[in-house]
């Protein structure tokens, strides 16, 4: 995901952006999870959330719900389309690889940075 993708995607999902859009929860539900017969949006992979909100925007998804869509991605960018499918799915909230990387004091070996011998036994 590009960088600032997830804030971006709050922005737009919970506020609308600067009137690029509406709120999500308005018709997807305060959970995000649907409301009626409006399907639910939360946690459906990012490919998944693009291609749907472009074939709205594009005129390549039809039926009601579509309908009612077309108006509210009218003015999104593909970009912005991207950072609202990071948003919603939770897996791209997950730390970078980095943050997991060990300190330089672990990746010398936690007994030497400790002041503890190699040795068998421990001491």
């Amino acid at each position: 995901m590009p960088v600032g993708s997830i804030a971006k995607g709050k922005a737009l999902v919970t506020g609308g952006g600067s009137g690029q859009t509406l709120p999500c929860a308005i018709c997807h539900g305060a959970t995000l999870k649907g409301l009626g017969e409006v399907p639910g949006i939360a946690g459906r992979p990012p490919i998944y959330t693009v291609r749907q909100l472009n074939d709205i925007q594009n005129g390549n998804r039809t039926g009601s719900l579509a309908e009612l869509m077309k108006a509210v991605v009218a003015k999104l960018t593909i970009e912005d389309m991207v950072a609202i499918a990071a948003y919603l799915d939770p897996s791209s909230r997950r730390p970078a690889a980095a943050e997991f990387a060990p300190s330089r004091k672990y990746s010398l070996g936690f007994a030497e940075a400790a002041g503890h011998s190699r040795t068998r036994g421990g001491r």
